[in-house]
């Protein structure tokens, strides 16, 4: 999996030249930093997707294939982690923090608390303990599987992960840390850390292990988040939750702001367009926008006998992929409006997206992919909120398209983050201030030698291939 590129360059924005606010409260600006505490870690994966903070972080994941004999994988209500998950595997996804700095200037320190993060690279931050935790996975016929960047660790046939836990200041003096999205800590000592401005959930997941009669293993050693195990290899791992709302934030009584160019703040909303939709996911997570997309994924089982699923380098859609399979994810709005206003339409030009709910937005066209995936041993799985579409042992996505403007005249979209359009009539569509990337993944379908079925129907994405099942789907990566 390849790390998500920036944004977009500086240079790509027109910088406001005079900034001035006025804040309930003068604490408020000094207590909530923009960007993370110092030091190479990585956290937990929420369904929102990765902080944003002026910072990219790189992804990954790790597929556990859990014992399957009498499983029973358990897990809290509401749970906000990212991934699939039954009871027999579970799948972490990481936010990973390679720089020791964010920015240019010099970032804070973690301060003193009770908590806990992923240890990455050789050591961990200052003042925290190193220690780590072992899952003793399926023994026979183990599906493990990761890709993109991961939690220092041992990952085989079991999983080993280690941690940097802080147990040197009281759990219930607030840390400062950025509030723009939703996150996890680990917990530590029985309590989860307080964080200013952020309310916390205590979640939990518990994996099955596999309870071997003799087992002389050591699962865990060093300074480790809380277990509710006491001993052995059935892990039940404590989280902690952080989200805000709006009433847990001052607001700015007052806002001035002069730029270089009026054209900036016209051209630049802070929402998506109206209608619902869905988007294909980037590596980075979904657009954040003031808005919490729902997400969802889809496993497609293809065909294992000569395998030739193939993708393009580089190719920034979130998922694992391999000759004989893919996972697509999806950022999915679901919301007519989003905010308290009301919303931009979608722009004419050349493009598409994925369809939710009973109709494409107005004046798009509707039309649909089937995927033949694997016609024998089918693992085909779902979770989440998804697009319009079958899923069973094959695949049916709908879509809707827009061809009736110029392919060069940008469209205006949020620039927070990067996004995904599909290719619509040979071309990616333009978007204002943003950098594009053409990228494509070839499905490898079944090929049956007697094939009545219909393959495509109505308006939908580029694909290179003619006809039948192997379908070279082009996406439009904008940063």
């Amino acid at each position: 999996m390849h790390s998500s590129s920036p944004l977009s360059t500086m240079d790509n924005i027109m910088r406001p030249l005079l900034l001035v606010a006025f804040f309930s409260s003068a604490v408020w600006a000094s207590k909530l930093p923009s960007i993370w505490p110092r030091g190479t870690y990585a956290l937990p994966m929420p369904i929102g997707g990765c902080p944003n903070t002026y910072y990219y972080w790189k992804t990954g994941r790790r597929y556990q294939d859990t014992t399957d004999v009498f499983p029973n994988n358990k897990w809290s209500n509401p749970l906000h982690l990212y991934g699939s998950k039954s009871w027999t595997h579970v799948e972490q996804n990481f936010c990973v923090k390679t720089d020791y700095n964010m920015g240019g200037g010099s970032n804070p320190d973690w301060e003193p608390g009770q908590y806990c993060i992923f240890k990455k690279g050789k050591f961990c931050p200052d003042r925290f303990r190193e220690g780590w935790i072992k899952w003793d996975d399926q023994n026979i016929f183990n599906r493990n599987d990761q890709s993109g960047e991961l939690p220092e660790g041992v990952y085989d046939d079991d999983t080993k992960i280690y941690f940097c836990c802080r147990e040197d200041g009281d759990a219930g003096t607030p840390l400062t840390l950025p509030v723009d999205k939703p996150f996890f800590l680990f917990r530590k000592n029985g309590n989860c850390q307080a964080v200013d401005r952020m309310t916390v959930l205590v979640e939990w997941f518990r994996w099955d292990g596999q309870d071997d009669l003799i087992d002389l293993n050591k699962y865990r050693d060093g300074s480790v988040p809380d277990l509710e195990n006491k001993s052995g290899d059935n892990h039940k791992l404590m989280y902690c939750y952080y989200s805000y709302t709006m009433g847990n934030i001052m607001r700015p009584l007052l806002l001035v702001a002069f730029f270089s160019s009026a054209v900036w703040a016209a051209k630049q909303p802070s929402v998506w367009p109206r209608g619902t939709y869905a988007l294909p996911m980037p590596i980075g997570g979904c657009p954040n926008t003031y808005y919490y997309w729902k997400t969802g994924w889809r496993y497609q089982d293809t065909a294992d006998f000569f395998p030739s699923n193939r993708w393009s380098n580089p190719l920034h859609l979130y998922g694992s992929k391999s000759l004989t399979h893919v996972e697509q994810h999806f950022c999915v709005k679901t919301d007519l409006e989003m905010g308290n206003g009301s919303n931009p339409d979608w722009e004419p030009g050349q493009y598409c997206i994925f369809k939710k709910g009973k109709f494409c937005p107005d004046r798009f066209s509707e039309g649909w992919i089937k995927w033949d995936d694997k016609n024998h041993v089918n693992d085909n799985d779902k979770s989440g909120e998804l697009p319009e579409g079958v899923y069973d042992d094959d695949t049916k996505i709908y879509f809707c398209c827009r061809e009736d403007g110029d392919v060069g005249s940008p469209l205006t979209l949020p620039i927070d983050k990067p996004f995904f359009l599909f290719r619509k009539n040979g071309d990616c569509q333009a978007v204002d201030r943003m950098t594009m990337l053409v990228e494509w993944f070839r499905w490898d379908g079944e090929n049956d030698l007697i094939d009545f079925n219909k393959y495509r129907d109505g308006s939908v994405p580029d694909l290179k291939n003619i006809g039948g099942d192997n379908h070279k789907l082009m996406y439009c990566y904008y940063y």
